[in-house]
């Protein structure tokens, strides 16, 4: 089987060890890791999909984001050469080589500050989270592939612009510890969020280290944590899906788990 990871910063581009990697030395494998800083939900499950269509025995192992990011797909040439420049490239679906997802996170640069201002709704930004993660449901099901939905956060229980303009530590621990996991769905939701919460982690790494007493807040990274807290994600929620399907290769990972840990410690200020 092949192991299909996705999702944002929490699953790649991270300073220190992701679950993704966690997953790669516990089995001895080397996953298909499309992940990268930015992403919204959309692009984390589109490049999935497109990735298990084109893969024999797929797995898809992926890590939701807040549902505030925005992906913009464009083929605009004039704007994915722009992008080369950004933070935030295009990022791509498969060998796709006219068109890319701009995908920036709850930021929203330059022609983005004007949808923001104008079009930017809450409601539609769930709905559209929802939608995509039945997709995601429904295909898998269909074509009889195996698949984990994991999330960074309680993706329905705050946003990423809500932590991110929070103005202190204990202000963003307040918001981790709120214990409605679905505040963000409002009645006209209700009915299409009843359709996929079964399938989704509703508390998300953040809360189950939270939970587990381990540090999830970082002085400058905000809510990325560090790997000792993507290990208890992953001894509590990956792992025992995924040791249905492969072989244990290596069981103790406290050695890279300290070591990177460390990592995270010393640039918390």
């Amino acid at each position: 089987m092949n192991i299909i990871v996705s999702g944002a910063s929490c699953t790649n581009d991270s300073p220190w060890q992701t679950w993704a990697d966690l997953v790669d030395t516990r089995y001895g494998i080397k996953s298909k890791n499309i992940g990268r800083k930015g992403l919204g939900n959309e692009a984390i499950i589109t490049g999935a999909l497109a990735e298990a269509l084109n893969t024999d025995n797929p797995i898809i192992a992926i890590m939701l984001t807040s549902v505030d990011k925005w992906d913009w797909y464009t083929q605009d040439k004039g704007v994915l050469s722009s992008l080369k420049d950004e933070k935030h490239k295009g990022y791509r679906i498969r060998d796709e080589d006219d068109g890319a997802y701009w995908c920036t996170g709850s930021h929203f640069p330059l022609w983005k500050q004007h949808y923001h201002k104008h079009y930017y709704s809450l409601r539609n930004m769930t709905l559209n989270t929802i939608k995509h993660i039945d997709l995601l449901v429904k295909t898998c099901k269909s074509k009889g592939w195996e698949f984990f939905i994991g999330a960074d956060h309680g993706i329905f229980a705050y946003t990423e612009s809500q932590y991110t303009h929070s103005e202190n530590i204990k202000m963003t621990y307040d918001i981790i510890k709120q214990n409605n996991e679905s505040v963000l769905i409002d009645n006209v939701l209700r009915v299409f969020y009843n359709e996929i919460k079964d399938h989704v982690d509703l508390k998300g790494m953040i809360k189950i280290g939270d939970n587990s007493g381990l540090p999830v807040v970082h002085g400058r990274y905000k809510l990325h944590p560090g790997t000792a807290v993507h290990h208890e994600y992953c001894k509590q929620k990956v792992f025992p899906f995924l040791d249905e399907y492969l072989p244990i290769k290596n069981n103790d990972l406290t050695k890279i788990v300290v070591k990177e840990q460390n990592l995270w410690d010393e640039t918390n200020t």
